[in-house]
């Protein structure tokens, strides 16, 4: 039977305190220590500041000092003392968990402090060991939607992301994953990475996916493009367009201005988009080309997959966009010569990276290795726009013998080439998505914006740690966010969130600049991670819904002020004191609520999120209070 193990992939996971909680290595003290003349001498002496960090010296140092509660290889430790070696812990709790907890030991708990026994870079390799426990990454190129089993995926997604995600990806301590304006900018790569490699590192709870298989994230791609595939086809909005008249295209005027001026201006001018009232661009595509490049967009750009207007919508888009045409569609030439995509990729590097970006993925000029852009763009017009450019924009033609005179004089038969390397991009897999070079100019723009005009930094904090927005400087989220992405998502907001839109009417109307400069700031976080911890929203109303709901929930195992049960009130070991200074101060909010949301597998600890089929049915608001309750207890001196 295919996925018998219902632990899959767990979107934004979370469990509560009990095994999470126990987490903390209760590493015992060093077996190694010996009595000789009244001093202790440790079995692993101090090693010099210049000592490399290796998973093999921290495999030896867990083998002296570790072992011995922990168990071999983390798996069968003594009872009182949590397993290390358990994949879900692994993939939300952070590096810096772990260090914190070995150099500072866990006061309550056999679990000493172990600063002045090992050198920093001793600590971050016996990590590195720890750390080798994890499954390896899965091979990408055996990952997408096209391969999976939406059928297989569903079940999936209930199993191991509804609770953080929501039952039908309404949201939850998670993003909601149904909203139209999050599935029409989201990539089969953004989601793709974002499932892999997770936000658990990032001070979330989003684990890594490192414990599925290729053939289990397909399906689980296959099931999320599920949501966002339209409810009709070309067919139907081609026969809308064959009835349409004035009505329509005063209609289409209307959700123009509402969904598309943004980017691409009000009369279809271009701005943050290309331009569209080019009177060579539209008498060379047809109706057909709209289509597709509304309902599936351009991944990985700010253009959105429009897939979920309705087929009369987006018929009168069309019949508004054609009132712009001063003239009849024109029957590109066919080609009969195939180029050389060799020779093109030369003659591409000499007169178009300079605009199109290295390999096409795009810059001054639009992004050209866009598998679906190539898929819809026939070679005619392909041929057609680089020998004759693009009227009203800086794309003028190659072609030479030009009228005007020729950008860079090209033969034929090179333009061929140049649209047979165009079109072996198609298959290409980009690494890593399109993103600006960040300029001083567009940064100092983008922080006046952040701070100041958009007010991004009440919600998503200052340094764009987080507070009641997401966290912004996390470099696993700004890894697999292209540019576009972020602009998109400036533009058009978030549904079903606190994210409106800053643009054309919404909360803040910024111009094109001003949102791309905010984008560039914000990639800027990407080499700058904040090394700090998103602020826990902490109000008196939240820390007492959840003083309640913990009380009601957790203090049977972790006692009502979390500091643990006595001997004669508990079984030794069943859960740790969470009311506790160095626990605090190295579990991140992400930690701690993946651990409410989903439990810990083969502890006392069960999963408290709805549909997570758990001994209990919170909701996020309420594990976010739980959440709060906790952070209540730290001190304002100590790190939150």
């Amino acid at each position: 039977m295919k996925h018998a193990n219902n632990d899959l992939f767990v979107i934004g996971s979370i469990a509560v305190l009990s095994a999470l909680l126990a987490t903390a290595l209760t590493f015992p003290f060093p077996s190694g220590m010996r009595e000789e003349s009244g001093e202790s001498t440790p079995w692993v002496r101090k090693m010099g500041a210049s000592d490399t960090i290796s998973s093999v010296d921290g495999k030896a140092i867990f083998a002296k000092n570790c072992v011995s509660c922990h168990g071999e290889e983390g798996r069968k430790p003594i009872i009182g003392v949590p397993t290390l070696n358990q994949p879900r812990m692994l993939s939300v709790a952070a590096d810096k968990y772990y260090e914190t907890i070995i150099t500072h030991g866990r006061p309550g708990s056999s679990m000493p402090a172990w600063d002045s026994m090992f050198t920093p870079n001793q600590i971050q390799s016996l990590v590195a060991y720890i750390r080798s426990w994890y499954p390896k990454e899965p091979d990408r190129s055996k990952i997408s939607a096209a391969r999976g089993n939406a059928v297989y995926g569903a079940s999936m997604f209930r199993n191991n992301c509804a609770g953080c995600h929501g039952q039908h990806g309404e949201g939850g301590i998670g993003n909601s994953l149904r909203s139209p304006s999050f599935l029409a900018l989201a990539s089969e790569h953004f989601l793709r990475e974002t499932i892999i490699e997770g936000r658990g590192r990032g001070n979330t709870a989003m684990p890594t996916g490192y414990t599925y298989s290729p053939e289990e994230l397909s399906d689980v791609l296959a099931y999320l493009a599920t949501w966002k595939a339209p409810e009709h086809d070309f067919a139907q909005v081609d026969a809308l367009l064959a009835r349409s008249g004035p009505t329509n295209t005063d209609y289409g005027a209307s959700i123009f201005r509402a969904r598309c001026a943004a980017c691409h201006g009000d009369e279809g001018e271009g701005g943050i988009g290309s331009r569209l009232n080019s009177q060579s661009f539209l008498t060379a595509v047809d109706d057909r080309f709209f289509y597709r490049s509304i309902t599936e967009g351009r991944p990985g750009t700010a253009m959105p997959s429009w897939g979920f207007l309705d087929a009369e919508d987006i018929a009168d888009v069309i019949s508004h966009m054609r009132s712009w045409q001063q003239g009849p569609a024109r029957s590109l030439p066919k080609r009969q010569e195939k180029g050389d995509p060799v020779s093109g990729a030369e003659i591409y590097a000499a007169v178009c990276l300079s605009c199109h970006g290295d390999h096409g993925q795009g810059g001054l000029g639009g992004q050209l290795a866009n598998s679906v852009f190539l898929d819809c763009a026939e070679d005619e017009f392909l041929w057609d726009t680089i020998a004759h450019g693009k009227t009203g924009t800086a794309m003028r033609g190659f072609l030479k013998g030009t009228p005007g005179g020729a950008l860079v004089a090209l033969q034929e038969e090179e333009i061929d080439d140049l649209v047979a390397y165009l079109h072996s991009l198609e298959t290409e897999q980009l690494s890593d998505p399109p993103k600006r070079p960040l300029s001083r100019r567009a940064e100092l723009v983008g922080k006046m914006v952040y701070e100041e005009i958009g007010g991004c930094a009440a919600c998503h904090g200052k340094s764009g740690e987080g507070g009641s927005g997401p966290a912004l400087r996390n470099p696993e989220f700004l890894r697999v966010a292209s540019d576009g992405f972020l602009i998109g998502t400036i533009v058009l907001g978030r549904e079903q969130s606190a994210m409106l839109s800053f643009s054309h009417g919404g909360v803040s109307n910024l111009n094109a600049d001003q949102i791309e400069s905010v984008a560039s700031y914000i990639r800027s976080f990407e080499d700058k991670p904040f090394a700090g911890r998103p602020r826990t929203d902490q109000t008196p109303s939240n820390i007492a819904a959840g003083q309640e709901l913990f009380v009601s929930n957790c203090a049977s195992c972790h006692g009502s002020d979390g500091r643990g049960l006595t001997n004669n009130e508990r079984l030794d070991g069943i859960a740790p004191s969470l009311n506790n200074p160095a626990f605090l101060s190295a579990a991140n909010d992400g930690l701690i609520l993946a651990t409410i949301a989903m439990g810990r597998p083969g502890t006392a600890m069960k999963p408290f999120a709805r549909h997570s089929g758990g001994i209990a049915e919170l909701s996020g608001d309420e594990i976010l209070n739980i959440l709060a309750f906790i952070r209540s207890w730290q001190s304002s001196e100590e790190p939150k």
